[in-house]
């Protein structure tokens, strides 16, 4: 059996997926606030970065992580940095793993391609993926997708604007 690992990087979450015979299960997410301290210049801020490197490290020695086996994609606040080469550079030294920064209208296909035949006996259904930088709708009929709505508002934008959003 070869298992295969998807790992979806956001603004605020990780989730590390296995896929092992056509069925694809998440095993592990861990939530992060790599908008703190963020700058376009700069990237992530340097203790984030190091959050980030110390999980990687954990699940690369957990499951075997190798750039054979795993697929990475990174969506949300990393498309914003200016010079994302140095980052990718630095972190496949350290994982040996590809950081792949994906743009919003390849993440909304990805969504798209996991939705596919899954709405067969519904007229109509909206798939909604609210991450923390970016939210995407796709409008699926009878199991087609029939449009797209890719908008730059997450939960992270929400709670940055309403700090005491959830006080109530």
């Amino acid at each position: 059996m070869n298992k295969r690992y998807l790992i979806d990087v956001g603004s605020s979450t990780i989730k590390v997926y296995v896929k092992s015979d056509e069925i694809t299960t998440l095993i592990t997410s861990r939530t992060f606030d790599f908008k703190s301290s963020f700058s376009s210049t700069e990237g992530i801020s340097p203790e984030n970065k190091n959050l980030l490197f110390d999980f990687f490290y954990e699940i690369c020695d957990l499951y075997k992580l190798n750039k054979s086996n795993t697929k990475l994609f990174a969506t949300g606040i990393f498309r914003d940095m200016d010079n994302p080469e140095a980052f990718i550079g630095d972190f496949y030294e350290a994982t040996g793993l590809y950081f792949n920064i994906i743009s919003h209208e390849l993440e909304a296909f990805y969504l798209e391609k996991a939705w596919l035949g899954k709405c067969n006996n519904l007229d109509s259904a909206i798939v909604i993926n609210i991450g923390g930088k970016t939210t995407e709708l796709i409008f699926c009929r009878k199991g087609l997708v029939q449009g797209r709505e890719l908008l730059p508002i997450g939960v992270g934008t929400v709670l940055k604007k309403y700090p005491s959003i959830n006080n109530e």
